[in-house]
């Protein structure tokens, strides 16, 4: 049951393919009984399991470095754009998307540099591909984060995006 918690604590977007889903799934009672003495809880949706009330502390991404909290901003606004999305968008229309909402929100994306930006947006990409919410159709996104202009189409989950932010 530790190694469980342990492994939701590393992964806190289990979907339904992904090789944690059966083992949390037979044990949800006792997973959350265990996350819910450290403050924490299980959420079981319709295809995914998330751990409620990660925070940003050892979330990492798939590099295994803890993120940062402008990526931390970019991955949960980019999962509200993801979750109303199309099942494809190009990265180009994506960062659009989730730049209007960052200045929506108060956040001045230009305040380190495009190039800043852009580099968390990829980084956040990188962690919604991991936990299966995007996947590449075309091109690689990486290459946004040096050229606004690459172009890479996306598939999205829409409905497993949603699970990220709510």
């Amino acid at each position: 049951m530790t190694a469980l918690v342990d492994a939701l604590s590393v992964t806190p977007l289990v979907p339904a393919g992904h090789d944690l889903f059966e083992p949390l799934s037979a044990f949800t009672a006792g997973v959350d009984e265990r996350l819910r003495a450290s403050g924490r809880g299980l959420r079981v949706g319709r295809g995914f399991l998330r751990l409620v009330d990660a925070g940003t502390a050892g979330l990492k991404g798939p590099d295994g470095v803890p993120l940062s909290p402008r990526v931390y901003a970019c991955l949960v606004l980019t999962a509200v754009v993801l979750s109303a999305a199309p099942s494809r968008l190009p990265v180009t229309e994506l960062a659009a998307r989730v730049t209007a909402v960052a200045v929506e929100a108060g956040i001045d994306v230009g305040a380190e540099g495009p190039e800043r930006w852009r580099a968390s947006l990829v980084a956040a990409l990188a962690v919604l591909r991991d936990w299966g919410v995007v996947f590449e159709v075309d091109g690689d996104p990486a290459a946004y984060a040096f050229d606004p202009a690459a172009e890479a189409l996306l598939g999205i989950d829409a409905a497993l995006a949603g699970a990220v932010v709510c």
